[in-house]
């Protein structure tokens, strides 16, 4: 979450006061605003790993030392009675903002040295990536299909038909929802294997080099020891391919596309001889595929759900075998499985592996039917394959999507009211062009002070701009209101968050996360220390959370659950998303740096000592 916490760092720099500004080196303030900005290109290329974490604990603590001196000045200018004294002097607090400062950005250096290091290390191994020829899931064991009948003979038929120029179609749906088995099904029948010349499967990935997809393209096409194209460019590879492929009628399949990049490349390249030749293109991405499609007359395939039956007929091939007989005792909680794995064919397999390798009895399968998403959370194949619609989402995107669980397991929220808490949250980033810092490491003994203050004034004021704020009070949210639709609608399209009901106006009206994509929010908020979901007594490692929710509002009422939550400090945000607690529960909070608090669902019986800032 490093992107999302340097835009709630430049958010808090754009409202701290300006006496503590510039009381802070010039210098150093504006390396340390170059840094922030050239962080999030950085990090909008995805290209820091596990050292994003390292990145988000700096930005967090600097973020505190600001906040905390805020903080530290309203409280020595209130007089309530209800204030608290001042932890902090305004010296011993401007040091601590320095020191962090300096401590940010020497974490930064370090990492873009790693960066730098990784990125070399790669391009040396590059050539151990290249495979030498079909790749080797299409020889695994052909799975059990169900559901997908109708969808081979509609694929076969486009791929067969009269049409004789060069046809794409895509293939879109969510991750595990069966694209590549679709594919792989088509690829392989015996009327698609000899109605083409020549045939070419090949997984592309979000990671990816442009010249190794061609070169695989080309091991697959060539004889056996008449491959040159490692010594080839780019450019020579790409004529190569087009002269291999002319005149024949050929099927490439292209799986596992995350943009259009590789088509891009690929299209002015592949021949259409009007020989009847196609191209397979498989996307959990449905605007890459989209957008794809609009180049062929907009032929696409969405891949659908299972049906209550066909996962139940996949449940039970999966459990008991080629006899498909389940035990009429166990029928009844067997399809209440099946039907909470929502139709999608990776959670069924999943969990029929799991009941297969378990005692069938009554009592554990009537468990499991109660604890389906948590066996399918803990599934590692399952994580694996959902993971990669995670990491690989737009920086921009990813606090978003994983915010959705701060809401309980499977609940319909109000997209109303998820796009104003991001909002509250900071997470909807400007999308006005910024202006690039200019900034020199080295001294610059010519620029005289005028020329830092307007440097600096106008460093300022390109943080403020972040912020943007409509003249008309009435449209004051529309700006942000629409940039949080795009967000969300982007979410969808990604099939990683559904639509549970649209308005009369067919708009969004309530949404979730996939139930299958719930736990990697989950893993993913605790691991980030993004959110802390309360769900038991014991809670452990709270005290540095960011965010504490709460899906059971009735621990309030519990002694052990206030306590553990007074031991955080750093919480910006308070989060009681469970159904409505009729009963009033009494609460003692004293959250220094609350900036969200959603407690509706809550009757608070004291609620003291409770103040937020940057409202």
């Amino acid at each position: 979450m490093a992107y999302a916490a340097l835009i709630s760092l430049e958010h808090t720099l754009s409202l701290s006061d300006n006496d503590i500004l510039n009381q802070i080196d010039d210098k150093l303030l504006l390396h340390l605003i170059y840094d922030i900005r050239n962080l999030q290109k950085i990090l909008r290329r995805n290209l820091f790993g596990s050292e994003e974490r390292q990145i988000t604990e700096a930005v967090r603590r600097l973020e505190d030392a600001f906040e905390s001196h805020v903080q530290s000045e309203i409280m020595d200018g209130d007089d309530d009675e209800m204030s608290y004294p001042s932890t902090q002097s305004q010296d011993l607090a401007l040091e601590v903002i320095v020191e962090e400062i300096n401590l940010f950005i020497k974490t930064v250096k370090e990492m873009k040295k790693q960066l730098h290091n990784s990125s070399l290390s790669e391009e040396d191994n590059d050539a151990a990536h290249v495979s030498s020829g079909v790749d080797h899931h299409l020889d695994e064991k052909k799975s059990t299909i169900f559901g997908l009948d109708d969808d081979i003979i509609s694929l076969k038929d486009m791929l067969t038909g009269n049409m004789s120029g060069l046809l794409l179609v895509p293939i879109f749906g969510m991750a595990g929802i069966g694209k590549t088995t679709l594919a792989k099904q088509v690829y392989g029948d015996p009327d698609i294997v000899s109605h083409f010349e020549c045939r070419v499967f090949v997984p592309i990935g979000p990671k990816y080099r442009l010249r190794q997809i061609l070169v695989r393209i080309l091991a697959q096409i060539l004889h056996p020891g008449t491959d040159t194209t490692h010594e080839e460019s780019k450019e020579e590879l790409l004529v190569h391919l087009h002269n291999c492929l002319k005149s024949k009628r050929y099927l490439i399949v292209l799986d596992d596309i995350w943009d259009e990049e590789v088509w891009d490349m690929l299209n002015d390249y592949l021949p259409d001889d009007k020989v009847g030749s196609r191209i397979i293109l498989t996307s959990r991405i449905e605007g890459v595929a989209l957008s794809i499609s609009s180049e062929s007359g907009k032929i696409f395939h969405k891949m659908r759900f299972l049906n209550q039956e066909e996962s139940w007929h996949l449940l039970c091939a999966n459990v008991f075998g080629e006899e498909n007989l389940c035990p009429p005792q166990l029928e009844k909680a067997g399809r209440k499985i099946a039907e909470k794995c929502q139709g999608l064919p990776l959670t069924i397999i999943a969990i029929a592996n799991h009941l297969s390798q378990t005692e069938k009895n009554l009592e554990y399968w009537q468990q499991v039917a109660n604890e389906v998403h948590i066996v399918i959370g803990a599934d590692k194949h399952v994580s694996e394959v959902l993971s990669s619609s995670y990491y690989y989402l737009p920086q921009h995107l990813k606090p978003c999507f994983v915010y959705m669980a701060v809401f309980p397991h499977d609940y319909d929220i109000s997209a109303t009211k998820l796009m104003k808490l991001w909002h509250a949250e900071g997470f909807l980033e400007s999308w006005w062009a910024d202006e690039d810092l200019e900034y020199s490491e080295s001294e610059d003994s010519d620029t005289d002070p005028e020329s830092k203050d307007l440097a600096m004034s106008q460093a300022l004021e390109n943080l403020a701009a972040t912020d943007p704020v409509s003249e008309d009070e009435d449209h004051a949210m529309d700006p942000m209101s629409d940039i949080a639709m795009i967000f969300l609608k982007d979410l969808v399209s990604r099939n990683v968050v559904q639509v549970r009901e649209r308005s009369s106006s067919g708009g969004i009206k309530t949404c979730n996360v996939y139930s299958a994509f719930w736990h990697i929010c989950i893993r993913e908020g605790w691991e980030d220390k993004f959110f802390y979901v309360i769900n038991s007594y014991a809670n452990q490692d709270i005290e540095s959370q960011r965010r504490i929710c709460i899906h059971n509002n009735t621990l309030f009422g519990i002694k052990d659950v206030r306590k553990s939550m007074q031991a955080t400090k750093n919480a910006h945000s308070l989060l009681c998303t469970g159904p409505h607690h009729q009963y009033p529960v009494p609460i003692y909070l004293s959250f220094g740096l609350l900036k969200v608090l959603d407690a509706l669902t809550v009757r608070f019986l004291k609620l003291v000592r409770l103040r937020v800032f940057n409202t």
